[in-house]
């Protein structure tokens, strides 16, 4: 969820299986686009600050 001024502006919903989690788990190409989206969520973030 992203906040501005204290109310909800964005929710955003992710609905994977097991398997797919567990595939993740030890694909390194996946953990860079993961740590890629969580710095562009951060940024997102501060920016609205």
């Amino acid at each position: 969820m992203t906040y501005k001024n204290g109310q909800v502006v964005l929710t955003v919903i992710k609905e994977k299986s097991i398997k797919d989690a567990i595939i993740q788990l030890f694909n390194p190409r996946i953990w860079m686009e993961n740590l890629e989206n969580l710095f562009d969520w951060i940024y997102r973030w501060w920016r609205t600050m």
